[in-house]
């Protein structure tokens, strides 16, 4: 996959030109926006000054009927900038992928990576990606995935960020679970299922690892079969070049990344301009690092 040097000149030769593109639509949804309020600010002062009840309330249908006209114009500009963005960028990054807007990753395939135990009753995911990377075929998405609290009458977030699934090329028995070691407290019952399936933790043999990360192996996993030991390095790296939560498992003949991320990923703004590297970066930079894993996970094996 080309790197961030070649993708600032991708933006420079032609995601600006399209940024700019919507950067129009967006100022025109504005000078509508702002056009309106003023029309229906002074359209309420007439009214008030008349005191007719009649026509203070028959001016509220063609007002109901534009405010709806507006929302959907601005819900139409939000959802049609991320795909044709994101098409985009995965047309540049050569690799064979497909992308999907409205679909994600079901959530039986989520609880198959080990990372958490809960079937959140909230789970939606959008921006579904499918490909092949060497010899494995991937799938990713983002996911927000909620829980009720026991504490408070509120749902609690179990995961929120991008979410990778590829079928490895060599099968395996047995799995491998790693998970942040910061949010060890977080996952109680997920540790709990590891044990009570006979899981047991492995020390790896890079200190800085086992400071990050806790590794839990299943009793028939050939470890040495399933992950190069060089590998644990690689996600390391990994982990601190992006500074994000991150988990990763093997299992089922899989191999499993997630990657909390808090916020929406190119969500376009309303109220300030899209016309910016560092909106579009973000999104290939997460893209790269997981694909760069991978990368690296064919090569070993």
């Amino acid at each position: 996959m080309q790197d961030i040097h070649d993708f600032r000149l991708f933006y420079n030769r032609i995601l600006h030109a399209e940024l700019l593109r919507q950067e129009r639509t967006r100022r025109r949804l504005l000078v509508l926006f702002a056009t309106s309020v003023l029309v229906f600010a002074l359209t309420g002062f007439v009214i008030y000054r008349l005191q007719i009840p009649s026509i203070a309330l028959l001016s509220w249908i063609p007002i109901a009927a534009w405010s709806s006209f507006l929302g959907w114009r601005i819900r139409k500009f939000i959802a049609g900038f991320k795909p044709k963005i994101i098409q985009m960028i995965l047309d540049f990054s050569k690799h064979d992928m497909k992308y999907s807007h409205k679909a994600f990753i079901p959530q039986e395939k989520f609880l198959q990576s080990r990372f958490f135990s809960s079937k959140a009753p909230y789970y939606k995911g959008e921006d579904y990606i499918a490909g092949t990377i060497g010899r494995q075929h991937f799938e990713l998405c983002e996911l927000d995935v909620r829980q009720n609290s026991r504490v408070v009458a509120s749902m609690i977030p179990v995961f929120r960020g991008i979410f990778f699934r590829a079928k490895t090329a060599n099968e395996f028995t047995g799995e491998i679970v790693i998970i942040p070691k910061a949010e060890r407290p977080y996952l109680t019952r997920t540790i709990k299922d590891l044990i009570r399936r006979g899981d047991w933790q492995l020390n790896v043999k890079y200190p800085d690892f086992n400071e990050k990360f806790i590794t839990y192996v299943s009793p028939q996993a050939n470890t040495e079969l399933i992950i190069h030991e060089s590998f644990f390095g690689v996600l390391y790296e990994f982990a601190k070049k992006i500074n994000k939560k991150v988990y990763m498992s093997f299992a089922d003949g899989h191999v499993y990344i997630a990657v909390w991320e808090p916020k929406d990923i190119l969500e376009p703004h309303i109220f300030r301009s899209n016309v910016s590297f560092k909106l579009v970066s973000e999104f290939y930079e997460d893209l790269y690092n997981i694909v760069s894993v991978i990368e690296e996970f064919d090569r070993l094996h």
